[in-house]
């Protein structure tokens, strides 16, 4: 028989595992099943309120800190959270104070300095802000170096940019921020691109969920004509960030260069029924349903880049419900809207 302790020790873990893989959804399952039984663990409600934040539902995320705070109110972490709850609200003035005692609480916490400096720099309270960052970096100095290698790249000093990231390299070479940000730097060299593709499979590798470096890499691959290799990369992105439009838009283009039509209907569309305004994405959707045969509806496509109603341009009906072709049904008249189809999802 399980023990107490072992079954909330399992617990937290498997819903640490599915906020680590990005299934919000998941884990809130699973910390409203153990909680429905033991209301008072913190541990619980801590990871049910990221839950919840990571699909947007900032008061509910908001509600449940703030009841994990009244059981533990000595706990850093949780004031951090509410912090974080409430600047993702735009509620800043009220977060300062949040970020200012979990640091009481726990001085070495390096993200609630930079948060607190993220909140009062929006509050226009900039030596306050500085102050903050400043100790972020001293607490994190990989992450300082990688900030100081952007502002040299701004000031375009780029061989002090690159010095600086091989230096944060040699002193971590786990550092993920700055392999990202090297990369980004011989992407744009000639004759630099191996040493690109190198560093995002480092970093890719030390940090499984690191879209960034996921979507870098598969663009660096698509442009380098390797379709399949960006076909992988792709989809990982749009799990690990299903709500990406330009990770289904590149599924979408790369679907569409190895000849794969319908998946590549069906990507573009995924792309713009998350964002209708993606200019490239109308693009290639016009042009594949033109490939596919589908002349009306490239039509329309076409229409709705060139006069910028992505959700809004009126069609007449031009065929009836259920002919098993992507595009505008037969519906009542006030329903009738071309309003970027979006194809039932199979999968990338």
């Amino acid at each position: 028989m399980t023990s107490p302790l072992r079954a909330k020790q399992d617990s937290v873990s498997a819903a640490l595992e599915a906020l680590q893989a990005n299934r919000p959804s998941q884990a809130e399952e699973i910390c409203r099943n153990y909680l429905d039984s033991s209301p008072g663990s913190v541990e619980h409600l801590r990871l049910l309120g990221h839950a919840l934040s990571k699909q947007a539902r900032y008061a509910e995320a908001e509600e449940t800190v703030r009841l994990a705070l009244s059981l533990r109110s000595d706990f850093p972490h949780l004031h951090e959270d509410l912090g974080s709850v409430l600047a993702l609200q735009g509620r800043h003035e009220e977060a300062v104070p949040c970020f200012e005692r979990a640091i009481q609480l726990e001085p070495r916490l390096p993200r609630a300095h930079k948060k607190l400096g993220q909140s009062l720099a929006l509050l226009d309270r900039g030596r306050e802000a500085d102050a903050a960052f400043e100790e972020f970096f001293d607490q994190a100095p990989g992450k300082g170096q990688v900030a100081l290698a952007m502002d040299h790249l701004r000031a375009d000093r780029k061989a002090e940019a690159i010095d600086t990231l091989r230096n944060a390299l040699r002193e971590d070479p786990d550092n993920v921020d700055a392999m990202r940000c090297l990369a980004g730097i011989y992407i744009r060299e000639e004759g630099r691109v191996s040493d690109a593709e190198a560093l995002l499979r480092r970093a890719t590798a030390r940090a499984p969920d690191f879209v960034v470096a996921w979507s870098m890499l598969a663009n660096l691959l698509r442009e380098a004509g390797r379709d399949r290799e960006a076909i992988a990369c792709f989809r990982t992105v749009a799990t690990l960030d299903p709500a990406s439009p330009a990770a289904w838009a590149g599924l979408g283009a790369t679907y569409a260069h190895v000849g794969e039509t319908q998946k590549s209907i069906d990507a573009y569309a995924r792309s713009l029924a998350l964002n209708p305004g993606v200019a490239g994405a109308q693009m290639g959707y016009g042009h594949i349903l033109k490939t596919a045969g589908d002349p009306v509806e490239a039509g329309l496509r076409r229409s709705l880049l060139e006069h910028g109603q992505p959700q809004g341009l009126q069609v007449r009906e031009r065929r009836s419900q259920g002919d098993g072709r992507t595009g505008v049904a037969h519906r009542p008249e006030r329903e009738r809207r071309c309003a970027l189809p979006i194809c039932a999802w199979q999968g990338p």
